[in-house]
């Protein structure tokens, strides 16, 4: 599947956009500050309901404009579809699938799955464990067709249970930690299948991207000692848990712990060979879909030769071409590197500062 056109009105410096991108590779260009980036966080948002630089909806409305629109319409094989995204100030976010609201963004996550590698994917490595539970989450989503409604039944439960333990209330705890162990167990079921097709594929990559790195070891751990039930750890936890107000055990504690030699990776690896790996861990993710669900992911891609000498940016590059990903790629007009990566038929070059003078759209609907 690929995004086959997108149309903007009044998003952050565009009053207007339209533009029908390349199924393959698009290569968006300009001097810095002319949108480049706002661009793919548009396709971003059609993706997942969001921005990927900031949680206030409102920054992405222009300046002086009360309303802002993301139209873009998704070509799957013999099933085109659209995608919108509204947003008035201080109002909600509106999404829009086929001219029908919908409640949530797994409805377009689900559609169209994308990944976004950009400077903060360094976090992967360096961050905390969210970093690391979202893409394990974001893939078990994609795999596994209960994992959204089990985990918005868990996420429920926990905040429940947070507010219980506040008030003391350990009688009603009890039958909380009941159904926040079967919906735990759930999901612990789940992620494990999920990471056993993940981990040999980013092995792999691994040993392609950094052959001279020995020891690398990736393991899921799922937020608690599962050699133990997690009622008996909540109980044994519960003076913790109720002093601090949060629960400490359960799934929303998973993390996926990448070592070398069984030292933290952030602590071993270079600045580049973490952006390897952050790398590693995101196209494993598009090579899974592809290799089990026959599904193409969309990549957006920020500032991808940062940190990457030019032959492993041609290696990124010649694998996220190779999986027929549907790539969008932010450059410097001047860095001419990426038109020597991906054959000229398979490529648009988009220059960011001629969208400023496309005319007036109709609101997308």
């Amino acid at each position: 599947m690929h995004l086959t056109q997108l149309k903007l009105l009044s998003y952050r410096n565009f009053k207007t956009l339209s533009f029908i991108p390349h199924p393959r590779v698009n290569l968006i260009v300009g001097p810095n500050g002319s949108g480049k980036t706002n661009l793919l966080e548009a396709i971003y948002h059609l993706g997942t309901g969001k921005s990927f630089r900031s949680t206030l909806s409102n920054r992405i409305i222009q300046q002086g404009a009360e309303t802002t629109h993301i139209y873009g319409v998704v070509e799957k094989p013999g099933f085109p579809f659209s995608i919108g995204v509204q947003r008035q100030r201080n109002s909600p976010t509106v999404l829009v699938l086929n001219q029908q609201n919908v409640a949530n963004a797994g409805s377009l996550a689900s559609l169209f799955p994308l990944r976004l590698i950009n400077p903060d994917s360094f976090n992967l490595l360096i961050g905390g464990p969210k970093y690391r539970r979202h893409l394990l989450n974001w893939g078990t989503f994609h795999v596994e067709h209960q994992f959204w409604e089990t985990w918005k039944l868990t996420t429920r439960i926990l905040k429940q249970r947070n507010a219980a333990l506040k008030k003391g209330a350990k009688t009603l705890i009890k039958s909380w930690d009941k159904q926040l162990e079967h919906y735990a167990l759930a999901l612990l079921t789940m992620n494990q299948h999920y990471y056993c097709l993940f981990e040999p594929i980013f092995l792999q990559l691994i040993k392609e991207f950094l052959p001279k790195i020995q020891n690398l070891s990736l393991r899921y751990f799922p937020g608690w000692d599962i050699a133990q039930p997690l009622s008996e750890i909540l109980e044994v936890n519960y003076p913790k848990d109720q002093q601090r107000g949060r629960t400490h055990a359960g799934p929303h504690r998973a993390d996926l712990k990448i070592k070398v030699a069984n030292i933290p990776a952030k602590d071993i690896l270079s600045r580049g060979q973490q952006k390897l790996v952050a790398c590693a861990l995101l196209l494993a993710q598009g090579i899974l879909l592809k290799q089990h669900l026959g599904i193409h992911c969309a990549y957006l891609l920020d500032d991808l030769a940062a940190e990457l000498d030019q032959s492993n940016l041609k290696r990124v590059c010649n694998l996220l071409y190779d999986i027929e990903a549907q790539l969008f790629i932010s450059s410097l007009e001047q860095n001419a590197v990426f038109h020597t990566l991906f054959p000229p038929n398979a490529m648009k070059v988009f220059h960011v500062e001629h969208f400023h003078e496309s005319p007036s759209l109709t609101p997308p609907s």
